[in-house]
């Protein structure tokens, strides 16, 4: 199997990821990397690949690089993504690490799922609401007798 189909295979294997870890400053919630990293693992196993995500640098900035490798072939996939320069080490840590979460997430197409089945059900009724209200057809409003004089 080619690294392409393989890659394919992980993309509709990993099922949507709860969103456990808690976000103090924005009351929210998020995927975190290891349970990411969690779900990948085995499948890397049966796939026979690799997935790397070393640091590195483009023309003198920082970036983070995704490598996909196949252990049979040796055939590789990549990508880079440039980081902001920052030199404070803790900021810079958790860059480096959402960027990784986000990086992965996008590469093998992992949805997050809401763990409120309320909140997620509810959700698309209010923006369909309000959809429907503006696209809703407007009141014509009739002239009465006497109030045009042309």
């Amino acid at each position: 199997m080619e690294l392409k189909q393989k890659i394919a295979s992980i993309q509709h294997t990993v099922e949507g990821l709860s969103k456990e870890a808690n976000n103090p400053f924005f009351k929210s919630k998020y995927v975190d990397l290891n349970t990411i990293i969690e779900a990948l693992r085995p499948l890397e196993a049966e796939q026979s690949i690799s997935i790397t995500l070393p640091l590195s640098n483009v023309q003198g900035r920082p970036a983070l690089r995704l490598v996909v490798q196949d252990l049979e072939t040796d055939d590789v996939v990549e990508d880079v993504i440039t980081l902001p320069d920052i030199q404070d080490p803790q900021k810079m840590g958790s860059i480096i690490t959402y960027y990784r979460r986000y990086m992965l997430m996008s590469f093998f197409n992992i949805k997050a799922e809401d763990d409120d089945a309320e909140l997620a059900r509810t959700k698309p009724q209010v923006a369909k609401q309000q959809v429907q209200a503006k696209h809703a057809p407007k009141a014509i409003v009739e002239p009465m007798e006497g109030d045009l004089d042309w």
